[in-house]
Formats: structure tokens, sequence, C-alpha cells
């Protein structure tokens, strides 16, 4: 299942376990870049990193997104 990595780091993440959150996130990231939840899983990830004080490395994270296009819109539904 491609988004386990991500639900593991949203755990981690809500524990206070930045290291593992951010572990995780990066190998669901780095394993499936094409994956809806890769976009999210970065804006994760550049929070744990913002949150623990790395404020560059969230900036970095926060500019790929950024090249890359950012978080695709989600589909709306039609009636």
């Amino acid at each position: 299942m491609r988004p386990t990595r991500f639900w593991v780091g949203s755990a981690y993440q809500s524990q206070n376990k930045p290291e593992k959150a951010i572990e995780s996130y990066e190998r669901m990231i780095k394993r499936y870049p094409k994956e809806v939840k890769s976009d999210e899983a970065r804006l994760r990830l550049a929070r744990v990193y913002y949150q623990r004080g790395d404020k560059e490395e969230a900036r970095v994270v926060l500019d790929e997104i950024v090249e890359g296009g950012g978080p695709k819109p989600k589909p709306h539904k039609t009636c």
C-alpha cells in the first residue's frame, strides 16, 4: 500500500517523534514521488522541520514544492 509511509509519518508526527516522522515522509517521497499523498507528505515534512527549529530545511522543502508545481488540486464532485 503506497500511502502507508504517509500515515506512519503522521502517527510519528502526532506522537512528537520528529526524526521518525521525517524518515517516513522522506522514504515515501523518494519511493513514490508521483503519488497524490507525496505532495501532502512534503508539506508535513516542511512543517516538522519548522517545528523542530530547522527553518532552512523547511524552506528547502517548500521551495521544492513550488518548483514542482505544488500540491495537486483535489477533483471537484459534480452534481
